[in-house]
Order: structure tokens, then sequence, then C-alpha cells
């Protein structure tokens, strides 16, 4: 669901795509430690 709110330019670019990844993995983890109360 993430993925939704990049561009396709951001897509195509290889570092952009590495650091997109990488940003989503550091909210996703933020989520997951929220809803565990961790």
């Amino acid at each position: 669901m993430f993925y939704l709110v990049t561009t396709s330019k951001e897509k195509l670019d290889p570092f952009n795509a590495t650091m997109y990844y990488y940003k989503i993995h550091f909210v996703s983890s933020n989520l997951f430690f929220q809803q565990t109360g961790c």
C-alpha cells in the first residue's frame, strides 16, 4: 500500500528506489513497534 505514494520516476531510478525501500522499511518498523507497544 505504501508503494502507491511514489511516482513512476522514482520507481525507475535505482537510487530513489533503494532509498524508498529503506524509508518504507523504517516506517513499517515504527508502525510495528507502535502496534506492539514496544
